[in-house]
């Protein structure tokens, strides 16, 4: 092959292959807008049955209704389940709404898939190896559901952010800086954030100063309306001394706790809420319907709230999942 008909392959493959990185970009935000549409219509109509079910006073299946919700914005169900669920007698308009759910997350779903399998296919046995092998990895974490677009990958102002964290120093910085060591796993899924993971480091030393406790904190955007309130659910499925979970408000590269977690109960659904009232913040935590934990904090000018879990000894464990119901 002479060198004119090996440069003209070459800007063909290289061509190809940012046609196929522009297409899979715009299909993964495609599926993040859609996604996020369906789950905002889905959740609409479960607010719609369950305030039904609470004006009939059918309490109890009020009760299980919520708590399916909390398991499938926490990940543990899936609305499939809802359907199978004969201890609820479900409204034909929401059962039709939960089957339109179903059937639209489905196809979303297995067109990226089979984007993402053509696109791999495509970059196996070429000679960007790099990029293959992040993509073959990308593509397993999404048919394994440990991955899936979402509008923060995409969005320049985010709803909400991720920043490593020392408890210790109360410090923070993103998630790229090397400045504190990359502690424990970020998984996002849509309105959910899960931090899990073991802890490799006993100590760490920070501004010449040896420090332990990290971890990742997620940040919530309380904007600037008046009246804010913000409502999830809540999931720690690992506790221990030597791990710490709380909600604490952050300012530029600092923190502080505003709420303890820590002694909580594991593998329990709580729902939370952070809402504005009279220049104060009102943060409550319930099992059940039932206020278990309530702090109220004045606000302060430029800072916001966020959710963290941390580890302290070497092989010591945190997994926190949060969802945000809003």
């Amino acid at each position: 092959m002479n060198s004119y008909v090996l440069l003209l392959t070459l800007l063909v493959s290289t061509h190809c292959c940012m046609a196929g990185e522009l297409e899979l970009r715009a299909k993964k935000i495609q599926y993040a807008t859609q996604k996020e549409s369906l789950t905002r219509d889905f959740l609409a109509a479960m607010s719609a049955e369950m305030d039904l079910l609470s004006n009939s006073m059918k309490l109890n299946e009020f009760a299980k209704l919520r708590t399916h919700r909390g398991r499938i914005m926490l990940g543990l169900d899936s609305p499939e389940k809802l359907l199978s669920d004969s201890s609820i007698q479900l409204s034909p308009e929401f059962h039709t709404a939960t089957k339109l759910y179903v059937a639209e997350s489905k196809k979303l779903t297995d067109d990226l898939r089979e984007l993402y399998e053509s696109e791999l296919k495509g970059l196996i046995g070429g000679s960007n190896i790099p990029r293959a092998e992040e993509l073959r990895e990308e593509t397993i974490a999404f048919s394994q559901g440990r991955y899936s677009p979402t509008p923060f990958e995409f969005l320049r102002k985010k709803p909400y952010d991720a920043v490593r964290i020392v408890s210790e120093k109360r410090m923070l910085s993103p998630l790229f800086s090397t400045t504190i060591p990359d502690e424990l796993e970020l998984e996002h899924h849509e309105r959910r954030f899960r931090i899990h993971g073991q802890c490799r480091h006993d100590y760490y030393k920070i501004a010449g100063k040896q420090c332990g406790h990290f971890g990742k904190m997620i940040i919530l955007d309380t904007g600037n309306s008046r009246n804010l309130k913000m409502t999830g659910f809540l999931l720690m499925s690992t506790l221990s001394r030597e791990g710490q979970y709380a909600i604490a408000y952050s300012k530029g590269s600092s923190y502080e706790r505003v709420c303890s977690l820590q002694d909580l109960k594991m593998n329990t659904i709580y729902e939370w809420s952070i809402e504005r009232k009279e220049g104060n913040f009102l943060i409550e935590i319930f099992e059940d319907g039932n206020v278990v934990r309530s702090e109220t904090f004045p606000r302060i000018s430029g800072a916001s709230f966020g959710f963290y879990a941390t580890v302290r000894y070497r092989n010591t464990s945190s997994d926190m999942i949060v969802a945000f119901d809003y």
